[in-house]
């Protein structure tokens, strides 16, 4: 799993509007193997990486790019940068095709891009994020305004290291409860649901290093009366100086959150309960773990119950109040 978490495939299909006297709208669909790589390289030296785009739609003009990309937020979302930058260069190898030059490709065929990748001399240690983009140009028969286009991409991490090893630096910068109420006593914070409710939980990684982090995590909790579950996260890449949420397989679901949640467990009593992180690193003996710890109490029935003795309490005092002058 951990070379299958940040496929991005930027499937952007712009339809083309029909306008009076246009062509129809072209069809375009592409696809892209190996959607991502991960290259670990030493400075001053060059690879290849073959790529096989396929061109499932019409018959259309298209041309090679590579931009770089960086992290945005914690829930994996990217910024595309409009070139490529760091010290790595990138050509194509293959004999009639250079990198944004326009080439022609039928409908239902492939074209494979042989990518050369350098990196140059003395180039710094870290990791370096690019896309390799296939780009179509709308066909010259349609009107700007209706124009349809697509672009596909195949991501790059690579990490350059001197040795041939990289270094992991990670730290847990969430790992709670969304609670339902917040009460401070003494300068300590309690986190309290009401006992019925669902509990979504937060896990957060930072990952403070120059290289990419996959990390391997189990939440587990811990309650009253033997109450046992955990649930297993989703291996997700941590790109280099960025934070990242860590989610199941199954997107959770959270009526009252206002956020993305790694987790929801369900069905509780009352009393005070155990959370725990346990999280690895795969190919590493490196672990980190989290606690954290939450109640569950009837805040809701209490303040009924209590609202109800205020009450009775009030018609008693006016009662006897009453009988008093009479």
């Amino acid at each position: 799993m951990r070379k299958q978490i940040l496929l991005i495939l930027i499937a952007l299909t712009l339809a083309g509007a029909c306008w009076p006297g246009a062509a129809a709208a072209q069809e375009i669909s592409l696809s892209v193997i190996p959607p991502q790589v991960e290259i670990i390289m030493k400075p001053n030296l060059s690879l290849i990486k073959a790529f096989n785009f396929e061109n499932l739609g019409d018959p259309g003009v298209f041309y090679f790019k590579v931009i770089s990309f960086r992290s945005s937020g914690d829930q994996g979302n990217l910024d595309f940068l409009p070139e490529a930058e760091g010290p790595v260069r990138f050509s194509l190898e293959n004999s009639d095709i250079g990198l944004e030059e326009r080439f022609f490709l039928k409908g239902k065929s492939t074209v494979q891009a042989i990518l050369k990748v350098r990196t140059i001399e003395n180039a710094p240690p870290g990791d370096y994020y690019y896309t390799l983009l296939m780009i179509s140009e709308p066909p010259s028969t349609q009107v700007s305004a209706g124009r349809g286009s697509a672009i596909l991409g195949a991501n790059l991490l690579i990490s350059i290291t001197n040795d041939g090893f990289t270094s992991t630096t990670v730290k847990v910068a969430q790992f709670q409860i969304i609670p339902r109420y917040k009460f401070h006593f003494f300068g300590k914070t309690f986190l309290v649901i009401e006992p019925t409710d669902q509990v979504p939980v937060i896990l957060k990684l930072a990952n403070t290093g120059n290289y990419f982090v996959a990390p391997e995590a189990k939440v587990s909790l811990r309650g009253p009366y033997g109450i046992r579950q955990s649930k297993k996260l989703l291996p997700q890449n941590v790109l280099r100086n960025s934070q990242r949420l860590l989610t199941t397989a199954e997107p959770p679901q959270c009526e009252r959150c206002q956020t993305a949640v790694s987790a929801v467990f369900n069905g509780f009593y009352f009393g005070k309960y155990q959370l725990s992180a346990d999280i690895g690193f795969a190919g590493q003996n490196q672990k980190i773990f989290a606690t954290s710890e939450y109640w569950a109490l009837p805040i809701k029935l209490t303040r009924i119950v209590l609202g109800l003795f205020l009450a009775a309490g009030m018609l008693l005092l006016f009662l006897k109040s009453r009988h008093k002058y009479e």
